[in-house]
C-alpha cells in the first residue's frame, strides 16, 4: 500500500500559502552571529539594581541603551548588541539605585571595542562573545 507521500507527491511551491512562504523564506536567510556581551556576578551579597550597556554600531549615528536590573549574586546576563559585524564599541556600567559604583572600561580608558576585549582576554575563541565579571 503506498504512503501519503507517494500517494500525492510533492507539493507545488504555487500551491503554498503566503504565511508559509514567508516562514520558509525566514528559514533561508543566513545567519548572522550577534555580538554577545555575557556579566557575571561574582560577587558574596552584592545585588545590582541595575547593570546597563551602552553601545554604539558602526556607521550610525547615537548610542544604544541595554539594561537589566535586580542582579543577584552569582547570576549571570546576556546582551545582544546586534549584528557582529555592526558592533564597533561598548560601556558597562554597574549600578545601586542611581548611583554608578563600577564601569567597564574603567573610567578614562575609553570604550570597549572587539580588538581591545582580545586585548584583554587572548585566550577568547569567540570574536562575537565577551564574558565579564564582577566581584568582591
Amino acid at each position: 500500500m503506498p504512503n501519503r507521500g507517494d500517494q500525492y507527491g510533492p507539493i507545488p511551491v504555487s500551491m503554498l500559502p503566503q504565511w508559509m512562504l514567508d516562514v520558509l523564506a525566514r528559514l533561508l536567510i543566513p545567519f548572522t552571529p550577534h555580538y554577545t556581551v555575557k556579566i557575571s556576578n561574582f560577587t558574596a551579597q552584592t545585588v545590582f539594581s541595575e547593570i546597563n550597556i551602552f553601545y554604539k554600531r558602526v556607521n550610525q549615528s547615537g548610542v544604544v541603551f541595554l539594561t537589566q536590573t535586580n542582579i543577584q549574586p552569582g547570576e549571570f546576563r546576556y546582551y545582544d548588541l546586534g549584528p557582529c559585524s555592526e558592533m564597533e564599541s561598548y560601556v558597562v556600567g554597574f549600578f545601586f539605585g542611581v548611583n554608578l559604583v563600577a564601569q567597564l572600561p574603567p573610567e578614562g580608558q575609553g570604550n570597549m571595542t572587539p580588538a581591545l576585549a582580545s586585548q584583554y582576554k587572548p585566550a577568547d575563541q569567540d570574536p562575537c562573545l565577551d564574558g565579564w565579571g564582577i566581584s568582591d
